[in-house]
C-alpha cells in the first residue's frame, strides 16, 4: 500500500494529536489516545505517533496519487495546529 511518512521536531506532539484529531472529528472517523491517533479520510488514513523529539505521521491508502495529495493538507493543518513555526520536514514516499 503507497504511504508518505514524515517526522515533525516539536516539544508538544500529543497536543498536536489532541488538535488535530479534534478538528478532523467533526468530518471524518477519528480515534486517538495521549500517545497516538488516527485519522480516516478515506480513501486516505493519517496515523500519528509520539517519539522522543516529535510527531512521526503516516499517510496510506490504496492509490500513490490519493496519499501524495494529503501530504501538503495535512502540513498545513499541522502547521495552523501549532504554537510554533516547525521546520520542513522530509516526506518520504514508498509505493509498495
Amino acid at each position: 500500500m503507497p504511504q508518505s511518512i514524515a517526522r515533525y521536531i516539536t516539544n508538544e506532539p500529543a497536543r498536536l494529536i489532541l488538535r488535530l484529531c479534534k478538528h478532523w472529528g467533526h468530518r471524518f472517523e477519528v480515534s486517538f489516545d495521549d500517545s497516538q491517533g488516527e485519522v480516516w479520510f478515506d480513501p486516505v488514513r493519517c496515523r500519528m505517533r509520539v517519539v522522543d523529539d516529535g510527531l512521526d505521521v503516516v499517510l496510506e491508502g490504496p492509490d500513490t496519487e490519493g496519499v501524495r495529495r494529503m501530504a501538503p493538507i495535512f502540513d498545513n493543518h499541522i502547521r495552523r495546529m501549532n504554537r510554533e513555526p516547525l521546520s520542513e520536514p522530509a516526506w518520504e514516499h514508498k509505493d509498495d
